[in-house]
């Protein structure tokens, strides 16, 4: 699109798309977005247009999902402390927007024999980054505080005692926030493998609120190394981005989703009584099959809906698990797939506008070596 892009505009282009491969509007279950106000607006974005007219053609209200991993990111910007970040910010601008000063310092942590050669930037729009910054920039205090000394550019927070103790925090909760980041990305998860993640991380977020509450830093290594006198101010951010997570993700805690997710992934422990009328029948039939509940437990839950689950005996079923396999629970895939493109396209290849869809459906696609008999 070269001109205009609102939400309108989006939207004509994405039905021509779907009339183009010949998508029928009943066909599609679920609609993923990225919060974007073309995607989300409640007036002219591309999810509300397209969630009326399914629902004007075929009665039925679609599941509408914000991406999990967008969700978690928005969530991380609550965690906010301009006491720390905005120091060291200017700190690593120092020693390396400047030349001479970076070339002495990487110099200066290679004569010392340093872990690390080199800080690196935070890119605001690149959440994994922030928390390694930070991270790296807490390992190297004692060595750039001995060159920041020697260029006489004054950082006192490597002395204040407090100053140190709201780093060594900020430096544990973002490592704990990465490493959920890092859990979510991927292909090969389903919707509810990504919202247990979510629901552990809160779980995990409860007890480290407690904990902090009573000046138990047991599970942050670096504020335990600083000896905080108290915590409890801690406690308050964690409560802070407990909150925000429930808010964004209540979505998955409805009655109905919680049912439709339960159905799919414990078939065999959900009450009958709950579930819809028209999979009563089908789902007694599945929780008195020995056979297929010893398959369940001992099969991935994708090779046990895909090739154990008789889809003459259990029609209704099947389609059920169908839909829920085909919920995109993230924009990870468009991402990688936008990713993969910007790589292959670069200006030394101008030329790949006739071959880019096949150069990018190769760099996407999975493989599976299999020995030629």
């Amino acid at each position: 699109m070269k001109g205009t892009t609102t939400g309108k505009e989006f939207y004509n282009e994405l039905k021509s798309m779907l009339e183009n491969l010949s998508i029928p509007l009943d066909k599609i279950v679920s609609i993923s977005i990225d919060g974007a106000p073309a995607m989300a607006s409640m007036n002219v974005g591309i999810a509300q247009t397209l969630f009326n007219d399914i629902r004007k053609l075929t009665g039925k209200e679609i599941f509408v999902n914000h991406c999990i991993i967008h969700q978690q990111n928005r969530c991380v910007k609550i965690l906010n402390m301009p006491n720390v970040t905005t120091p060291v910010i200017k700190l690593i601008n120092f020693l390396k927007s400047r030349a001479l000063n970076h070339r002495q310092f990487k110099e200066f942590l290679k004569d010392l024999g340093s872990e690390y050669g080199d800080v690196i930037y935070n890119t605001e729009v690149r959440l994994l980054s922030r928390g390694a910054m930070l991270k790296r920039i807490y390992n190297l205090k004692n060595d750039i505080q001995l060159f920041v000394e020697m260029k006489e550019y004054p950082f006192p927070q490597f002395e204040d005692k407090e100053s140190m103790c709201d780093f060594a925090f900020l430096v544990d909760i973002t490592q704990y926030l990465n490493n959920l980041n890092m859990e979510l990305q991927g292909k090969s998860q389903f919707i509810h493998n990504m919202f247990d993640k979510i629901n552990a991380f809160e779980s995990k977020l409860k007890i480290w609120n407690k904990h902090l509450l009573s000046n138990n830093t047991s599970h942050f290594a670096h504020l335990r190394k600083e000896t905080p006198s108290e915590t409890r101010k801690y406690a308050q951010h964690l409560q802070k981005l407990l909150t925000e997570f429930e808010s964004r993700f209540k979505i998955f805690r409805s009655e109905k989703t919680v049912l439709t997710l339960n159905i799919f992934s414990s078939p065999f422990n959900i009450e009958v009584e709950t579930v819809p009328d028209e999979l009563q029948m089908e789902l007694i039939d599945l929780q008195n099959d020995t056979d297929l509940r010893n398959k369940f437990q001992n099969v991935d839950i994708h090779n046990f809906y895909q090739n154990y689950m008789n889809l003459e005996k259990f029609p209704r079923l099947s389609t059920h698990a169908k839909q829920i396999m085909t919920l995109f629970e993230s924009i990870y895939v468009c991402e990688q797939l936008f990713s993969a493109m910007k790589i292959i396209k670069s200006d030394h290849r101008s030329r790949l506008n006739v071959r880019l869809e096949s150069c990018v459906r190769v760099a996407v696609s999975s493989f599976v070596n299999k020995e030629i008999i």
